[in-house]
């Protein structure tokens, strides 16, 4: 196999692999909390069967079509019609953060860095997404996960004027709300496009403005964070070697450098999190009698006549009642469609959603494998089932938005072929 024959395999599956990686990294995760807290790792058994199940038939239909589906010729939407879609997703993305922030009247990420208080910063970016009415909170997550990417990606590819403003809007957008993961979900699509285009500088700056934006948000949300951040640059400046070094107090054996305690969040948010919230899923649906039977998903419920049980709020009421019942917090301990549906039908729900899942990457597969924009666009949302159900990254996620936009720009064309005779 020649290197170009094993470039474009690797790009042509490298969803599949993206997610089989992000899979991987769990269960490092579960059996490295399960070490550490000193448990029996039970509770990775369905994402265990769900990883061998979905990898292997993937790979089974991988092998039975790779030289029985024919070739769709792609008749792509005109420059003139993208540079048109490029405004009018520019108008609604900039739209979208004006009616956001004016009927907020304050920038939570300024509220939170002047409070001390780790519940009342909660409170502060709770109220940002939650005191809006849920049709605004419903164009917020379009903005950040479909709008905001789709048009920064479009503008790059098209070298359109409207890159950088675009960027801008963003980028005050995402850092003034505080949340760290949505200046991430906003460009990490473009640190992707401009690698895989070659423009390595261009990636580099994307990827150091994801840094310095999350880096604003994580210290605001913080103030523990924001003392050691402060301490650290003393350090660095050379004001902490004239000051006698403590012995270590502290209960973790990360120690009390300076940083030590940006190290311990950063091990914290990658593996300790991810890891406790899967075994609470377990746990709290090990015995069949306490699933939902159906009653977990939205539209299956409606179909059942019972109510819908929207399982990421009711666990965190579960775990965390003194928060919610004393400081009023609002919150979800999400996860992956795995564990929704172990968490529905056990085990048998675990298998069919491995079976549907290496049916939908098998389609992405042939959807993206000539568009470098259509697969820079879906690896953000494949790399965000690892913590959301299929549906919500479809929906709010911004996925489906992203897959009719790919298939605009792919097939466009034969719509205006098709209006042509009767334009005539």
């Amino acid at each position: 196999m020649t290197s170009r024959a094993a470039s474009q395999g690797l790009r042509e599956h490298s969803l599949f692999l993206l997610y089989a990686a992000s899979l991987g990294w769990l269960m490092f995760a579960c059996y490295y909390y399960a070490s550490a807290a000193r448990m029996d790792p039970e509770f990775v058994q369905p994402l265990l069967l769900f990883g061998a199940v979905f990898v292997g038939l993937y790979v089974l239909l991988w092998f039975l079509l790779r030289r029985r589906l024919p070739q769709v010729e792609q008749v792509p939407l005109p420059d003139g019609g993208v540079r048109i879609m490029i405004a009018v997703l520019f108008a609604l993305f900039a739209g979208v953060v004006v009616m956001h922030l004016t009927t907020l009247g304050y920038l939570p990420m300024v509220e939170a860095h002047r409070s001390d208080n780790d519940y009342e910063i909660a409170r502060i970016r709770q109220e940002g997404y939650y005191s809006l009415a849920r049709w605004q909170r419903y164009a917020s997550d379009y903005a950040i996960k479909g709008v905001g990417p789709i048009l920064l990606v479009l503008a790059a590819q098209y070298r359109s004027r409207l890159l950088y403003p675009a960027l801008a809007v963003g980028l005050f957008y995402t850092t003034s709300l505080f949340v760290k993961a949505n200046s991430v979900y906003l460009l990490l699509p473009l640190v992707f496009y401009f690698s895989f285009t070659r423009a390595w500088k261009k990636a580099a700056l994307m990827a150091l403005l994801i840094v310095v934006s999350v880096g604003i948000n994580w210290t605001s949300s913080s103030p523990p964070v924001r003392e050691d951040v402060a301490r650290l640059m003393e350090f660095v400046e050379g004001k902490g070697m004239r000051k006698p070094r403590d012995i270590p107090t502290a209960d973790s054996s990360l120690g009390d450098y300076p940083g030590a305690m940006v190290v311990a969040s950063v091990r914290e948010r990658l593996f300790i999190v991810p890891a406790r919230v899967t075994a609470q899923w377990y746990f709290q649906y090990e015995e069949p009698e306490r699933r939902e039977d159906g009653c977990g998903y939205r539209l299956v419920a409606r179909m059942l006549g019972c109510e819908y049980q929207h399982m990421p709020t009711k666990l965190y009421a579960i775990y965390h009642e003194d928060l919610v019942r004393e400081r009023g917090l609002t919150g979800s301990l999400n996860s992956g469609s795995y564990i929704h549906d172990f968490a529905n039908f056990g085990y048998v729900g675990v298998l069919a959603g491995a079976v549907l899942f290496a049916f939908l990457f098998t389609a992405l597969r042939y959807l993206c494998r000539n568009s470098p924009a259509a697969l820079c666009l879906s690896l953000m949302p494949v790399l965000s089932l690892i913590e959301m159900p299929l549906s919500t990254v479809l929906n709010s996620g911004g996925w489906l938005l992203v897959i009719f936009a790919s298939l605009l720009l792919q097939q466009g064309g034969r719509l205006r072929a098709a209006a042509g005779p009767q334009g005539a």
